[in-house]
Formats: C-alpha cells, sequence, structure tokens
C-alpha cells in the first residue's frame, strides 16, 4: 500500500473504464485514493478522474470533486495544472448536482499544456467543459467560439476527438434553434467517426 500502488491504480482505473467496466474503474479509484493521501497532488489527480467517471452518480461525482480540492488545499505550492482541473472537475460536478454553472472558479487559471497520462480532460484548458457550459448557460455565441477553436486545434493535433466536439457544437446550435447547422455539424461528426475506425458514427449522431 502507498504511493506507487496508488499511481498504479490511477493507471488502472483509466484503462478499465476505456473497457466499459465503469464498477470496476470506480473501485479502482476509490482505493487509489486512499492509498494516496500522502501525495495530495496524485490524490487530487485521482478524485478529479473518479468525478468524470462518476456521471452516473452525481453525489460520487460531487463528493469526488470536493474531496479533489480539498487535497490542493493541503498544498503550500499545487501545480497550476492540478489546480485548474480539479476546479474544472467541481464546477462540472456542481452543474450535475444542480448547483449552477459557476465557471467563475476556472478565472486567472492557467494550465500548461503538456501531455499527461491519464489523460486529465479531452482537451488542455478544459475547452470542452468551458464551451458546453457556457452554451448551457445560454451564452450559445461564447459556447461555440471555445469550441471551434478546440476543433481547429484539433483538426492538427488530435483528430480522433473531432467527432466529440462537432457533437457539443451541434448541441449548441439545437440550443440556439438552428436545426439545419446542427444537421450539417452531425453529419460531419460521422464522417469524422468514419476516419478514425468508427462505422457509422455514435447513437446520438446517427439518431439526429
Amino acid at each position: 500500500p502507498g504511493v506507487i500502488r496508488a499511481r498504479a491504480l490511477y493507471h488502472l482505473m483509466y484503462v478499465t473504464r476505456l473497457s466499459g467496466a465503469l464498477g470496476i474503474a470506480v473501485e479502482y479509484g476509490l482505493q487509489a485514493a486512499q492509498e494516496a493521501m500522502d501525495d495530495p497532488t496524485l490524490q487530487a489527480e485521482v478524485y478529479e478522474l473518479l468525478s468524470r467517471l462518476s456521471d452516473d452518480d452525481v453525489e460520487r461525482k460531487l463528493d469526488a470533486a470536493r474531496k479533489g480540492s480539498a487535497a490542493i488545499e493541503r498544498l503550500p505550492d499545487p501545480d497550476p495544472e492540478v489546480v485548474f482541473y480539479a476546479r474544472a472537475a467541481l464546477v462540472e460536478a456542481e452543474f450535475y448536482a444542480g448547483l449552477g454553472i459557476h465557471l467563475e472558479r476556472l478565472e486567472g487559471l492557467t494550465p500548461e499544456t503538456k501531455p499527461r497520462f491519464p489523460p486529465v480532460r479531452t482537451a488542455s484548458r478544459g475547452d470542452d467543459l468551458i464551451g458546453r457550459l457556457l452554451a448551457y448557460d445560454g451564452r450559445i455565441d461564447e459556447g461555440l467560439s471555445v469550441l471551434r477553436g478546440m476543433y481547429e486545434r484539433a483538426s492538427v493535433e488530435s483528430r480522433s476527438i473531432m467527432p466529440a466536439i462537432l457533437g457539443w457544437m451541434a448541441e449548441a446550435e439545437i440550443m440556439a434553434g438552428h436545426f439545419e447547422q446542427a444537421a450539417a455539424l452531425a453529419r460531419e461528426a460521422i464522417e469524422r467517426a468514419e476516419e478514425t475506425g468508427t462505422v457509422g458514427g455514435t447513437p446520438w449522431e446517427v439518431g439526429f
């Protein structure tokens, strides 16, 4: 037991979730968080991922996000990137819990863009979260602007996430009442997904 095993469990949590075994991934995460007590930075990272994997349980999602933020507060000079993503997890969890959209928690935080494993979010700077929440808050043009910037970077840096970005953009266009634009984005999402071997796109895109 200890920090080294905590990191191994953290990695197991991520790869197990990719296989679809969410319940087992959550168990790994809970164990990793306990064993990372002596490393608040690692513990915050574990709780951040655990919160993101807990869309099926809002109470656990919010609890993990709050514990991640508490772990950061134990550090006199925390890693700015970990601070940002721990805060982003809390913003997302509060939204899921019906506690409002508090993007102000991220103001003044400028995370680096270095690659990490497990990846902290699907994009550096949390643009996926920020763009979607701006749209949900009725600030649709602002949200779309963030997502478009993410799309442009992904077209060069990580084409595999382009279908997801296009789906979020389509969702924002639906909220704006722009159904033709949304349909075009959904069609492009299917095309981009097929470029990476996903035949037919996601159920959401096909259903749209």
